[in-house]
């Protein structure tokens, strides 16, 4: 099985990475509905949302003029 390449991502590109283009890259696959797992699945994903959406913002203040 060959895995995703993400090189590209850590290469100088023409466009930044943007929140969006990360949330699409990087899919969660959560456990299934209902079980213990997937409750601390989803409480630990929206947490890594947050801190993204946090960066983000903090990125976009520092390239603002």
């Amino acid at each position: 099985m060959k895995l995703p390449s993400f090189v590209y991502l850590f290469q100088k590109a023409s466009k930044p990475l943007t929140f969006r283009m990360l949330t699409t890259i990087l899919k969660p696959q959560f456990s299934s509905e209902g079980s213990n797992k997937n409750t601390v699945e989803k409480k630990v994903y929206a947490a890594f949302l947050r801190y993204l959406r946090e960066v983000a913002s903090k990125c976009s203040q520092l390239q603002s003029p």
